[in-house]
């Protein structure tokens, strides 16, 4: 009896998908660009901007500014990487919590690897951050977490 037969079943977690979450800031190509190196031309590589709501408001409303600011984000990713990898795309989600958006994204699209980056805050010495910390804590899948030499 042969235990480790696997199902031929075309299901979410046999799709080769790479999960990139992004910020808006500076190491968000690279992000991109490690995701480049650990796929290929099959691969599906979904970028992800969350925006994160105060708890004072509801987690519906309009952030024009903050929307704005990510679909620029997400289009000028795409447009790069997308020579590369036709089927990639970007989810903007509004959240209370970044670490907690990330995983549930986790959760629906089941990739093969997870990669977010390590930003360093103004006038602080280096720290990876909660969010980055609750993601490793916490998640299902193989994660890479990018740190920029620069800092």
């Amino acid at each position: 009896m042969n235990i480790f037969k696997f199902s031929k079943n075309k299901s979410n977690y046999y799709k080769d998908k790479i999960l990139v979450a992004v910020s808006g800031n500076n190491i968000d190509e690279k992000l991109v660009q490690c995701a480049g190196a650990f796929s290929n031309p099959e691969t599906t590589i979904i970028l992800i901007h969350v925006i994160i709501i105060e708890r004072s408001s509801p987690l519906d409303i309009d952030n024009e500014n903050s929307y704005n600011k990510a679909e620029k984000t997400l289009k000028s990713l795409e447009n790069k990487i997308r020579k590369m990898h036709p089927s990639t795309f970007g989810e903007i989600i509004q959240a209370r919590h970044a670490g907690a958006a990330i995983l549930e994204m986790v959760k629906i699209n089941k990739p093969r690897l997870l990669i977010l980056g390590a930003n360093k805050k103004e006038n602080e010495k280096f720290d990876i951050g909660e969010n980055a910390q609750f993601v490793l804590k916490n998640n299902i899948c193989p994660t890479i977490l990018y740190k920029d030499p620069n800092f």
